[in-house]
């Protein structure tokens, strides 16, 4: 987890991350009682614009955001799978598969099942690059009358040009909108 400014730059390879559980409220998914504030609950990649995040050959599965409310007044999480929230990223081979936010046990859902890339501005546009991944079954809920959650099932981007080569999206939801990709900005997509 690296939430501070200036932290470096973060590149990872040949990784495997399973079953990662985030709670906004500390419950079953969180033992020892930690409670996330904002969701990544495979990867929490949020520092300044300085930071880059490079992830190959690796795969995000089965991790699930429980968004709790519990009297803490934090409950929305989004990323299931991964979630940057500022810096350029490059993925390459990268697979998504059941991550979920508003995993059972959640009384808020959130966006960007399988990852979002977010934080950044209309005068601050982050770079994202998806070369060859798969991305599939992959759940970003809006739970009762909530007013946020349920965007971009397979991916979630705020204020990022992003350019998608190759690889496939499949069998992704969201409640509302995007099941497979929503983005705010300029989207390429190549085969």
């Amino acid at each position: 987890r690296q939430t501070s400014a200036g932290i470096p730059d973060i590149s990872i390879s040949g990784v495997t991350v399973r079953h990662g559980r985030c709670s906004s409220a500390g419950s079953v998914a969180n033992p020892n009682g930690a409670r996330c504030n904002t969701g990544g609950a495979g990867l929490l990649h949020s520092v300044d614009d300085l930071g880059a995040v490079t992830i190959s050959d690796s795969t995000f599965t089965t991790n699930w955001n429980i968004g709790t409310n519990a009297g803490t007044g934090q409950f929305f999480l989004n990323g299931a799978g991964i979630f940057v929230g500022r810096g350029d990223t490059v993925l390459t081979g990268v697979s998504f598969t059941n991550n979920e936010n508003g995993a059972t046990g959640s009384d808020h859902g959130g966006d960007g099942g399988a990852m979002l890339f977010g934080f950044g501005s209309t005068t601050n546009i982050n770079t994202v690059v998806l070369n060859n991944c798969t991305v599939t079954g992959n759940i970003a809920r809006k739970i009762g009358s909530d007013t946020l959650g349920g965007l971009g099932g397979g991916f979630n981007g705020a204020y990022d040009d992003t350019d998608i080569n190759g690889g496939t999206f499949s069998n992704n939801s969201a409640d509302l909108d995007g099941g497979g990709i929503y983005n705010l900005t300029n989207t390429d997509i190549f085969n």
